[in-house]
């Protein structure tokens, strides 16, 4: 009875991950993910459930860009695991930060029916993946693989084989320090004043301007000066993508330049030829007007001929 006291390993893997403020949680549960998420869960965390392993790494990739934190996610072991391979290269090539919690065999068993060797799968996708076997170091690895999500955006995936999960606690009680206190403050590092000053003249040199704000802009949240910029050249201001200050913007700004020596308009006596007109299609576009134009042609030759034939008699 003292030792069905002890709390679980998995009791501490959900403590580890509630403190790094892990607020949701996407899942589709398994024999190795489901004590942990129901303690998870029990801690206040809100589950999210889909029908799809694919779904739930992608619904954690939406959560992470909208919230600008560490997406979650939790799946199963072996076929649970193939699931993520489509998903998680979009995931590893847009930056974003997740952590997947996913199970892993037992150790103690000589033959396993969802044994699967996933650490060369989920690293072949660009992904990171932490394989861990000791139970009194797991608190610190799963600090350490948020501290890895966010230091280098992208996702890090964990396998806990789920004999150990359910083992008594026997490490210390206190659990390390979450991992966005690990993390260095960043602090604005002004231009150079000659770098400032060439910017300024090409810009002021230009015929045309593109200002692309990306990850960077988004994270030292410069939508104000993306609007600045836009509001000083001229440009017109474009969102990219749905975020509240505009960071992730792209600028389309006219110089002076532009303006005191405009582009010459298109004349209007011509038309374009079809030839030149499907030079931006598509091939199927492109084969779809060659054949409308084969009809029209043969239409137009019948009539004349039919035109022909009536003045002769």
């Amino acid at each position: 009875m003292k030792n069905e006291a002890k709390p679980r390993v998995y009791d501490i893997l959900a403590k580890a991950f509630a403190q790094e403020d892990v607020r949701t949680c996407f899942a589709l549960l398994g024999d190795a993910n489901m004590n942990w998420a129901a303690r998870l869960s029990e801690g206040g965390c809100r589950m999210v459930y889909v029908r799809h392993e694919h779904c739930a790494l992608a619904a954690a990739m939406a959560y992470s860009r909208k919230n600008r934190d560490v997406g979650v996610a939790t799946v199963t072991c072996g076929p649970g695991v193939t699931q993520l391979i489509t998903a998680l290269p979009a995931a590893v090539r847009a930056h974003l930060p997740l952590v997947v919690f996913a199970g892993e065999a037992p150790l103690k068993s000589g033959w396993y029916n969802q044994e699967l060797d996933q650490a060369p799968l989920i690293t072949a996708t660009g992904a990171a993946y932490h394989s861990l076997h000791m139970p009194e170091r797991m608190p610190v690895a799963v600090r350490d693989a948020f501290l890895q999500a966010r230091r280098e955006r992208r996702p890090v995936v964990i396998g806990v084989p789920f004999d150990l999960q359910a083992r008594p606690w026997d490490g210390p009680a206190d659990l390390p320090r979450p991992s966005h206190k690990l993390l260095p403050r960043l602090s604005p590092i002004p231009p150079h004043p000659d770098d400032v000053a060439s910017a300024a003249q090409l810009v002021a040199g230009a015929e045309r301007v593109v200002v692309l704000a990306g990850l960077g802009a988004v994270e030292a949240r410069a939508g104000a000066a993306c609007q600045a910029l836009a509001a000083k050249t001229g440009g017109l201001l474009s969102r990219r993508f749905p975020q509240e200050d505009c960071s992730t913007t792209i600028l389309f700004a006219s110089a002076s330049r532009a303006a005191s020596h405009p582009r010459p308009a298109l004349s209007t006596s011509r038309r374009p030829t079809s030839s030149s007109r499907s030079v931006a299609r598509s091939p199927t576009m492109r084969a779809a007007a060659a054949s409308s134009g084969r009809k029209r042609g043969c239409s137009r030759s019948t009539s004349t001929l039919s035109r022909s034939v009536k003045a002769r008699k």
